[in-house]
């Protein structure tokens, strides 16, 4: 559904990391200054920027979400925190429609570190 696909769109437009995504609150997403603010290793803070296409993305989300009273952004059944084996359920499902079965065979903690580092190999020529 439209979470799932947002799940996989915050990863690759982002970069950021598992436990950034699924501790995300509302409060801490711009959707004025497209910006995400996010607890990162070493509780340090860090400021993401997003385009305008995952702010789409995201309104078209949250219109769909419905009104529960949770805190995160992003959250599973019942309007609950999303938890990581939730997350890593998602990812596996929609990169196993796109690789080969030789990834599909890959423990999911590395489908997520392959999101990641193809965010990198795919951002960093066009900062460059």
């Amino acid at each position: 559904g439209v979470r799932n696909k947002l799940i996989i769109e915050l990863f690759y437009a982002t970069g950021m990391r598992l436990s950034e995504l699924i501790n995300l609150k509302c409060q801490n997403v711009d959707m004025v200054a497209c910006q995400l603010k996010v607890l990162g290793k070493r509780n340090k803070e860090r400021i993401i920027p997003f385009g305008h296409e995952l702010k789409r993305k995201i309104e078209e989300y949250l219109k769909t979400r419905g009104t529960g009273n949770s805190e995160y952004l992003l959250t599973g059944k019942g309007g609950k925190k999303m938890y990581e084996k939730l997350v890593y359920r998602v990812v596996n499902k929609y990169l196993s429609m796109v690789t080969t079965t030789i990834w599909v065979e890959v423990e999911p903690e590395y489908r997520i570190s392959f999101s990641y580092n193809n965010f990198f190999s795919h951002a960093l020529p066009n900062l460059a």
